[in-house]
């Protein structure tokens, strides 16, 4: 698809949302990630506010820059939801639908400082990085 229909497209979900949701607000850039683990393809989630509610749309693009396409109404992939402290080192994600729970921990010396970081995903089986001294 030619560059230009995408901004055409864009346009248009933006009209759609504007006679739907209201006025638009603002726009937060939530992350973005390499869903396949290279660097040749990235999704960009982008919550937008408007004034009687939001979208979560995400953005797919090439590692050159060259957009491919978007998506609205989109979900929060788990490697984006936010994690929550459940102790002073560990901090967990959990995405209700899926029951899917998702942390971190950072390991500390008995004099507090951080000497690795256990990612856990899930649970049960961490990767451990351990700081080098």
């Amino acid at each position: 698809m030619r560059r230009d229909a995408y901004v055409d497209l864009l346009r248009e979900y933006w009209r759609g949302r504007g006679d739907s949701l209201g006025a638009y607000r603002s726009h937060t850039v939530l992350g973005t990630l390499a869903p396949y683990g290279t660097n040749d393809e990235f999704w960009t989630y982008v919550r937008t506010a408007f004034e009687h509610g939001e979208d979560l749309v995400y953005f797919w693009w090439w590692g050159d820059g060259r957009v491919h396409g978007f998506v609205t109404d989109a979900q929060l992939p788990e490697m984006l939801t936010t994690l929550r402290p459940t102790s002073p080192t560990d901090f967990v994600a959990f995405n209700l639908a899926s029951g899917v729970q998702r942390g971190i921990s950072f390991r500390l010396a008995s004099d507090g400082r951080a000497t690795a970081i256990a990612f856990a995903m899930p649970p049960g089986n961490p990767v451990i990085a351990r700081r080098r001294r």
